[in-house]
């Protein structure tokens, strides 16, 4: 079984874990990803676990994927909506970030794009979520879930690095 698992997508792979994970019984709102494993087949999956309340937030590429904005119905890639936002950009003060909400269509499934800048040097970021009530502290305090597991294992890879050594 583990060598069949080896030579799947790691797109297959994730949905096999995230389908194993609600199977056994496991509870749980949200499921995070960084912006290279998340995907609208993934997407598509955990929109499939609606009944039992999971919901995605993941960090997106802000490259040339095409969205359809609520509002006027035009494709646009992530740069160019957050552009046609900017006026709209709100500031946090909690998290010292600006931030652009916007209503999208991706894949035939209702998302909300949120554009994210922390600080004045920051670059904005896009996160993409079916959550369609979440607001922005709680998108950000969520996502940071996320980050604290990957620092944890990475640390942890690395104290295990030197004591190869």
């Amino acid at each position: 079984e583990r060598r069949s698992e080896a030579d799947m997508s790691k797109t297959q792979s994730v949905i096999k874990m995230i389908s194993r994970a609600v199977k056994r019984g496991l509870e749980f709102d949200y499921v995070l990803f960084d912006s290279w494993f998340f995907s609208k087949e993934i997407l598509a999956h955990i929109e499939s676990f609606r009944t039992k309340g999971i919901k995605l937030i993941a960090m997106v590429k802000m490259g040339k994927t095409k969205y359809r904005d609520c509002l006027s119905g035009k494709e646009m890639d992530a740069p160019t909506l957050r552009k046609h936002y900017k006026k709209q950009a709100k500031r946090n003060r909690k998290y010292n970030a600006s931030y652009i909400k916007v209503p999208v269509w991706y894949d035939n499934r209702r998302v909300n794009l949120f554009f994210v800048k922390l600080g004045s040097g920051g670059k904005w970021k896009a996160f993409i979520t079916n959550d369609l009530e979440i607001g922005f502290n709680k998108l950000i305090e969520t996502y940071q879930i996320r980050w604290s597991i990957e620092v944890f294992f990475y640390g942890k890879y690395i104290v295990m690095q030197t004591k190869r050594i």
